[in-house]
Order: C-alpha cells, then sequence, then structure tokens
C-alpha cells in the first residue's frame, strides 16, 4: 500500500468533506442497524485480541515489525521532514452513490485528464487496473505521442477478485503493442526480502501478497495518492477520495520504483516477436520466463477467459 500523511491547509478542507459525507442521505446512525452492546461485550473483545497476539506467531511478527517501523516517535517529537507543496483534494459527492448524475464532471472525472496532459512520462499503480475502451485510447494515444508509460496491477495469482483481472486482461495485448509497460505483483510462494524500504514501503513476509495502492505519478512532477482504482467502478459507481501533489520530490520518488527495483517484485509482461505474451520474473540465478499467467492453475485462467466473454465490464 501507500499513504500519505496531510497536514497544514489541506486538512480543514478535508475535515469539510468528511462531513459532507457524515451528514449525506446514506449515511445512517449504527444505532438504526446495530443492535446495542452487551455489557462487558468490549472487555471480551480486548482479551480475545490479547490471547490471540500472545498465540499467534505471525501476529507477534507483525507486532515485532509494527514496533520497528513506527512513526508514532517521529510524529511526537516532530522529526518527521515534510513536503511543503500544492495540494488539492479530489472527492466525488456522496450522491453519486445515490445514482444521481451531476451536474458537472465530477472532481474525480478529472483523474483522466491528468494523466492525459503528460508528455514525457506517467507511472500507475492501480490494485484493479480496468482501462475501458476509452483508457485504453488514452494510453494509446498517449504512447504513439512519446510518453513513457508504466503500469502496475495485481497479476492474476496476487489479485482478491479474479473477475476484475479478466477486465484487464481484455485490453492487455492492446496496451503492450502500443508500447505501455505492464507490470503485474506476484502472488503467493514469492520469496520477497524480509523489509525492503522505498516507496512502497515493507512487504510483509506472508504467503499472500497483494497490491493494494492507487497512485499515479505524471512527469516527475505531480502525484496522486488516494482511493481510486483506475476503473470502471470508481469512475461510475464508487464515491473515492484523492489528493493531488504538486511535488517533484514525491513524484520522482514512485518514477523510480518502475525497472530493476519493480523486478524483484512483480512481473514484466512482454511480447516475443511472433506476438505470444510472455511474463518475465527476476530470480536469484536470472531471468525465469513464463508463458501463462504465472502461479495459476489451468481452471483459474479459464474463468478468466469466460469473464471476458461476459457484458460486466462496467461493474468491475
Amino acid at each position: 500500500d501507500l499513504d500519505v500523511i496531510a497536514i497544514g491547509a489541506i486538512v480543514p478542507e478535508l475535515a469539510a468533506d468528511f462531513s459532507r459525507y457524515w451528514t449525506s442521505a446514506s449515511s445512517y446512525p449504527c444505532e438504526l442497524i446495530l443492535p446495542p452492546a452487551a455489557t462487558g461485550a468490549l472487555e471480551r473483545l480486548a482479551a480475545s485480541a490479547q490471547a490471540l497476539t500472545l498465540a499467534d506467531l505471525l501476529a507477534q511478527d507483525y507486532a515485532a515489525a509494527v514496533d520497528e517501523m513506527s512513526y508514532a516517535d517521529p510524529l511526537t517529537h516532530g522529526s518527521l521532514a515534510y513536503e511543503w507543496v500544492p495540494v488539492t483534494m479530489l472527492s466525488d459527492d456522496p450522491a453519486k452513490a445515490l445514482g444521481r448524475k451531476p451536474r458537472s464532471p465530477t472532481p474525480l472525472g478529472r483523474i483522466g485528464e491528468i494523466i492525459g496532459e503528460s508528455q514525457k512520462q506517467m507511472g500507475l499503480v492501480s490494485a484493479y487496473f480496468v482501462p475501458s475502451k476509452a483508457g485504453a485510447d488514452m494510453f494509446v494515444a498517449m504512447a504513439a505521442r512519446g510518453v513513457q508509460l508504466d503500469v502496475l496491477t495485481n497479476a492474476l495469482a496476487s489479485t482478491d477478485v479474479a473477475v476484475v483481472h479478466a477486465g484487464y486482461a481484455r485490453y492487455r495485448r492492446r496496451l503492450l503493442e502500443a508500447g505501455v509497460r505492464l507490470w503485474e505483483m506476484r502472488g503467493e510462494n514469492t520469496a520477497f526480502p524480509a523489509k525492503r524500504s522505498g516507496v512502497l514501503g515493507s512487504l510483509p513476509r506472508s504467503s499472500r501478497t497483494s497490491l493494494h495502492a492507487k497512485t499515479f505519478t505524471c512527469d516527475g512532477a505531480r502525484l496522486f495518492v488516494g482511493s481510486f482504482n483506475f476503473d470502471p467502478r470508481s469512475m461510475h459507481i464508487n464515491t473515492e477520495l484523492g489528493f493531488l501533489m504538486e511535488s517533484p520530490a514525491l513524484a520522482q520518488r514512485l518514477e523510480r520504483i518502475f525497472g530493476e527495483p519493480l523486478r524483484e517484485r512483480a512481473y514484466e509482461v512482454q511480447l516475443e516477436p511472433d506476438g505470444a505474451m510472455i511474463w518475465l520474473e527476476t530470480v536469484a540465478d536470472g531471468v525465469r520466463i513464463h508463458r501463462h499467467d504465472p502461479e495459476t492453475s489451468l481452471w483459474r485462467r479459464m474463468q478468466v477467459v469466460l469473464w471476458q466473454m461476459m457484458p460486466i465490464e462496467w461493474l468491475l
């Protein structure tokens, strides 16, 4: 994942947006939905959590990692080096969740325009990447005018929503033919370093690794971080929020992951001269070539093919 800590003038604006959602027609007091909590329920929950922490080795490893990587001390002592930059908050109107069409383009509807303004380089990280025909057309046009495009998303083995992968796989070949570089986060049974500093943070030692970040950078000057996945659901159905930061330092930090730093944790998808699609996996002794979605069963790949034929892209 990728998170930002925001301070300064943007905070009151974010608080006002939170209040807008809190008082919207889509927000209900929990007392209308949930029964009253039983006496002592909170104490019993705390005891259960404590017992689990003491008994589960993985939970202990996680707690130790949090202690080692805690931001609490730098925050408390004011020793974090903040980057003071102009920030624009992009947020959907909560009325969108009620199916009401806004009278003017939504702020998050501007994301396509912002990406399309890239002149030299664009890097996009999206856990669920479904460009749709319009998005694919935009990326192809950008690549045709010389913009270097990198996209990182989940591989079929790492995604937790395989049907969404079908929406992405439909456009994979076209994007590769246009010159877009595609990277897919490796899934299970992949040995990552125990600790790895960088934009995407440390990867936990776990049997399951899945990408969750939603961010993009344009021309090494602008960085977006938020809840927006580049897919039809985020654009048309969900209500989303994000910050657009005018920060070359932060944008270039994200740009630097594409290339060698990413090869140890993601597959690079390419086309061979005969048009066959391959997945390149960097391992200790070189590069391993996969000729279908790595670490997946034939049945799972067949499901993706079937989902691609269904008219459900607008839901993805």
